[in-house]
């Protein structure tokens, strides 16, 4: 799944793109998924975004930083419609520098046996980069 952020103001800049991995996972295992951020002009010292599991068969249970990330915190919390909102944000005011490249790997249990594919999704509207 990949969202788009782009801004209206001038002078217009490139987008800044965010993207989720993908995985295979077994019942009852977890499986690691990959963030992706690619901010080729933009530097970017937050973020707060909702990830949507259909069908809801999988539980968040880590999020960890990466090398863009370091030093930052992160934190999600479940919602009761089964998503998570994720946030994450650098006390320090340094932020991600330019770039591409994984900003967060976010954890998740398979919660039952199933035989289905399983889409994550980012809800772009109730999302939100900072800069």
């Amino acid at each position: 799944d990949t969202v788009t952020f782009s801004n209206e103001e001038e002078p217009v800049i490139e987008s800044t793109i965010v993207t989720l991995g993908s995985g295979t996972v077994n019942a009852g295992e977890s499986v690691t998924i990959g963030i992706d951020l690619e901010n080729p002009e933009v530097m970017v010292a937050g973020f707060q975004f909702e990830i949507v599991d259909w069908p809801n068969y999988l539980l968040a249970t880590d999020i960890q930083t990466t090398e863009r990330t370091e030093g930052w915190s992160m934190f999600f919390n479940e919602q009761d419609n089964g998503s998570i909102i994720l946030v994450g944000f650098d006390m320090s005011g340094a932020g991600v520098g330019y770039g591409t490249g994984s900003i967060a790997n976010l954890t998740y249990q398979s919660t039952g046996i199933y035989s289905t594919n399983i889409q994550l999704s980012i809800v772009a509207e109730n999302s939100v980069l900072s800069d």
